[in-house]
């Protein structure tokens, strides 16, 4: 656009005076400074910079960001002990190997993705006795290659037609429930570390247990430092489990913890392991990871961290699992998925970043240095700062329910939580959201 002042006089004064050409903009891109948040735009490398735009603009803080990474040990770390102690895997080495699946996720998603164990396989390895070190290896590797066959194929894209947004809402809302149960049954019981102990006392007849009383000063110090940049909840959970641990690993049984290298299983007996871990370990898990590993955690990412999550997929999701669940089975440590609940926790107790997976994952390789050289820290982490975590975690993961509208929606979201809950089994809550929402879309055709 050309000047409309002659360029002989005044020049300068002409030059003040020209309109400056409107900078033009491709579709799909937006000039810096404008704000309007309902411009679609329509290229992933747009969406890709005002991500890292919406990023740069908070500020980083790597306490907040350890207070996040840290938010998930109240999961990972009882079930990692149960299953070292009961020897089907190697402790040491799993905790390295979570360490590591934490670094390779700072690194590939860039935000803080939960890792944690398998729910249902690692509770049916914990309480069945038919379920042996080598049946473990083997679900792990076939459920790793379910995962890898999701991924490769159009099955992942056929199956989450089985998950419209009332269906992940019930999976979230019974995740949060179960968690609310565990965190209560860490906080009740009697149990005040990892590895056992018991500190109780009898007051007028009453039974009083050590576990109550940490766990009410705990909770009254997260209620306090919820909102606090100085001090991240999060992190100083971590600095009194591990103070704790360390001033009391000396006095607590810890056999079994460090866990010898598993054998490979022989050929003999692989058939009868392979047909025993479908049964019991695969066919359990699998229905589970699809709503709760993968899809919605995908659409928790999505709703908490928006734009930044443009790298998380449904298809990456499984894939990174799948690998990671093979490598497990070859070595013989825990295997592990992601979760939506592990999504709430990072992000409510401070994680916005890769920051907090990566001191997650240096957290759990130090940890596992230290186990190796035979200081069994993890022996001694109290049950109750565990049980105030999940809890809390638990209660904000219940309120994803709230963007649903009342009617079918919020019920089918209602009888997969409570369900979940009573039964225990999301498989079993899943197949009754599934036939209620049949059963009402058929009525609604009428």
């Amino acid at each position: 656009m050309a000047c409309t002042q002659p360029r002989g006089q005044a020049f300068f004064a002409g030059l003040k005076r020209c309109r400056r050409p409107e900078r033009q903009t491709l579709p799909g891109r937006r000039m810096r400074g404008m704000s309007d948040g309902n411009e679609k735009t329509g290229t992933k490398q747009a969406w890709v910079r005002q991500g890292v735009a919406g990023l740069e603009r908070q500020r980083f803080s790597w306490w907040r960001e350890c207070s996040g990474g840290l938010a998930d040990i109240g999961l990972m770390l009882p079930i990692l002990v149960g299953l070292a102690a009961a020897g089907k895997v190697n402790g040491w080495l799993s905790l390295l190997m979570v360490g590591a699946y934490y670094l390779f996720v700072s690194w590939f998603y860039r935000i803080p993705v939960p890792v944690q164990p398998l729910k249902a396989f690692s509770a049916v390895a914990l309480v069945t006795p038919a379920v042996t070190d080598e049946v473990v290896r083997i679900g792990a590797i076939i459920l790793g290659a379910s995962y890898l066959l999701l991924t490769w194929t159009p099955l992942l894209a056929a199956v989450r037609v089985l998950f419209p947004l009332p269906v992940v809402r019930g999976v979230q809302l019974a995740t949060g429930l179960l968690l609310l149960k565990a965190g209560y049954a860490a906080v009740a019981g009697p149990e005040l570390f990892l590895a056992g102990g018991r500190w109780q006392w009898t007051v007028a007849g009453m039974t009083v247990c050590l576990n109550w009383l940490l766990a009410a000063g705990f909770g009254w110090l997260m209620l306090c430092g919820l909102n606090s940049r100085r001090w991240p909840v999060g992190l100083v959970a971590a600095a009194l489990a591990v103070a704790v641990a360390a001033g009391s690993s000396g006095y607590l049984a810890t056999d079994g913890l460090i866990g010898q290298a598993v054998q490979p299983p022989a050929m003999g007996d692989w058939r009868q392991a392979a047909v025993a871990a479908v049964i019991l370990l695969v066919l359990p898990q699998l229905p589970l990871s699809v709503g709760n590993a993968i899809i919605a955690t995908e659409n928790a990412v999505q709703q908490f961290y928006r734009r930044r999550a443009y790298r998380v997929r449904a298809s990456r999701l499984a894939g990174d699992m799948g690998v990671f669940a093979i490598v497990a089975g070859l070595l013989g440590v825990v295997p592990c998925c992601h979760g939506c609940g592990g999504v709430t926790a990072h992000y409510k107790f401070g994680a916005r970043s890769w920051g907090a997976p990566l001191a997650a994952g240096i957290f759990y390789c130090l940890l596992a240095v230290l186990v190796y050289c035979g200081w069994p820290l993890i022996a001694g982490f109290p049950q109750a700062v565990f049980g105030v975590m999940l809890i809390y975690t638990g209660l904000e993961h219940c309120l994803l329910i709230s963007d649903l509208q009342a009617g079918p929606q919020l019920a089918t979201a209602v009888l997969i939580g409570g369900l979940g809950l009573l039964s225990g089994s999301l498989v079993l809550a899943l197949a009754a959201g599934w036939l209620y929402r049949l059963a009402t879309s058929h009525r609604s055709g009428r």
